[in-house]
């Protein structure tokens, strides 16, 4: 983190604040997408609701509907166009789902609805699956994997319960971690 963007952090809760009550994803993922990159960059919009402007730049519902078809058709192309990946997450049936699936296939992104905390990690699971991806062992029926001799390093994503026994990795040698 630089000095720069630390003092850009340090200066958005009053912004925040000033637009909290109203929904603007076409402006924040515009803004989001113009930043300087080299090579794909990959944004995750999480949502509860719908396009929402403020009532003082138009009629409405007319300023969020056509907020809302520009974003489709005319940034999500664009975004493709420029290497821009858009993975969306809706956090209730009250979101725009339709919007949050077009956003993520025009840009080859991963569109996910997340009502509870172990879906919203499934989600990020998944998208950092789709930037990163790695090849995947199954589990055997005794919760066993078996690596190849060849594989010089694995990592291992482990998830059990606060009641399950402790997880134990056999190396190769037989030791125990």
């Amino acid at each position: 983190v630089s000095d720069q963007w630390r003092e850009r952090a340090l200066a958005l809760p009053p912004a925040l604040r000033d637009y909290q009550q109203y929904t603007d994803i076409e402006t924040a993922l515009d803004q989001a997408a113009s930043a300087e990159a080299n090579g794909w960059r990959h944004l995750i919009l999480m949502t509860d609701g719908v396009i929402d402007l403020p009532p003082s730049r138009g009629n409405k519902p007319d300023i969020d509907a056509a907020s809302r078809q520009r974003l489709v058709e005319s940034l999500a192309p664009r975004f493709a166009d420029r290497g821009v990946v858009v993975h969306a997450i809706a956090f209730s049936d009250e979101a725009d789902l339709a919007l949050v699936e077009q956003l993520a296939q025009r840009t080859g992104g991963l569109a996910a609805v997340a009502k509870s905390p172990e879906r919203l990690l499934g989600a990020f699971l998944d998208i950092i699956e789709r930037i990163f991806p790695a090849d995947q062992v199954p589990l055997e029926e005794d919760d066993r994997f078996v690596i190849d001799p060849s594989v010089e390093n694995l990592s291992a994503l482990v998830f059990h319960g606060p009641d399950d026994e402790p997880v134990t990795l056999v190396a190769p040698d037989g030791t125990r971690d």
